[in-house]
């Protein structure tokens, strides 16, 4: 087998019927198989899986029997892997067939472990490419939380080895893409960086646990995997100022702007932390995000 995807569902049926048939067309020709690994979803919406995968011989369905998050469903989709190669895709996300081809060039390289790479957010008709240049060796929250370096769980793949096991932090609710990686790269695994383009994130529909702030898993993750270093706290909660603005959250934005050493930022974070402190002092909070909003969404038209 070339290579398995695992993909973590929940309520995903009205979306995952086209995002599989994409999958199918960029994937024929190879041998394959897609795991779709369910977190308790509304019994219409399982059966409306059920009915997929019962009519495509490459669709494998695990349903957990306790709900937990995708963390756990991309490891347990990594236990259920066929192949060594591992390709990780959220339900609303989607690749290219030069991608796949390009990854695969890449694995022959037995030596590495793990790749991650390039993406673009796709939202509507508009499409934004994030381009970053993870260094071999870097530790993952230098990259992450002093270069503001960025890591997606759908540019992930793995070749799976025995004695050798990277996974998705499963105590984590938020933020878990990121600890993958700062616990592969602490682990010793041998990461690289993929510069090509070929995996498209939909963040047009609502409810993906990226676009949702929240203050208790960002103390998790920052006990877990930051203390007692300040630059990599206030590296961490410097991605998290515009979002605070956008989502007009001010209590997350004070606290994210707590977290910040002042003397670490960047023009682009003083004058993001200028504006929300102006518009907090001045009772215009809400004012503010709703100005950004819409100044982004021009941008995207």
């Amino acid at each position: 087998m070339d290579f398995s995807i695992v993909i973590p569902i929940y309520n995903s049926a009205s979306y995952l019927e086209k995002n599989l048939a994409r999958i199918f067309h960029v994937c024929s020709g190879f041998d394959y198989q897609v795991i779709l690994v369910d977190d308790c979803s509304a019994e219409q919406d399982i059966a409306r899986i059920r009915q997929l995968v019962a009519a495509c011989r490459q669709l494998t369905l695990h349903e957990k029997t306790q709900k937990s998050n995708a963390a756990v469903s991309r490891n347990i989709g990594v236990r259920l892997a066929e192949a060594e190669i591992v390709f990780f895709l959220d339900s609303d996300d989607y690749f290219t067939t030069h991608y796949i081809m390009r990854r695969l060039q890449r694995h022959e390289d037995q030596s590495i472990d793990i790749i991650f790479g390039n993406y673009a957010e796709v939202y509507g008709d508009s499409v934004r490419d994030f381009a970053f240049n993870y260094k071999n060796g870097s530790a993952g929250e230098d990259f992450l939380f002093l270069e503001m370096g960025d890591i997606r769980s759908s540019t992930i793949s793995i070749r799976k080895k025995r004695g050798r096991r990277f996974l998705f932090p499963e105590f984590l609710y938020k933020h878990q893409d990121w600890g993958f990686l700062v616990n592969a790269t602490n682990q010793g695994a041998n990461v690289a960086y993929d510069t090509g383009s070929g995996v498209f994130l939909d963040i047009g529909r609502g409810g993906r646990m990226t676009t949702k702030l929240n203050l208790e898993a960002s103390e998790q993750f920052i006990e877990a995997f930051l203390r007692p270093s300040d630059r990599h706290i206030s590296g961490f909660a410097c991605k998290h100022l515009l979002v605070s603005l956008y989502s007009e959250n001010q209590s997350a934005f004070i606290y994210y702007s707590s977290r910040i050493v002042r003397h670490t930022l960047s023009s682009k974070f003083k004058a993001i932390k200028r504006y929300g402190d102006f518009m907090a002092r001045l009772g215009l909070f809400p004012l503010g995000g709703r100005l950004l909003r819409t100044a982004r969404n021009g941008f995207r038209r």
